[in-house]
């Protein structure tokens, strides 16, 4: 899940002939904070029971 989140979201960061036509909606953008909100929560609990 972490590797295909940090896909979707990489194609925001770049303008080349693959991406240039990538657009997210507000609702994308949304989708994507919470997605990347809820990895890191899950982060930083395994890292503090470890």
């Amino acid at each position: 899940m972490v590797e295909d989140l940090f896909s979707t979201l990489s194609g925001a960061l770049h303008n080349d002939e693959v991406t240039k036509g990538f657009v997210y909606s507000r609702e994308d953008g949304a989708t994507l904070i919470a997605a990347t909100a809820g990895m890191l929560g899950r982060l930083a609990k395994e890292r503090q029971l470890a």
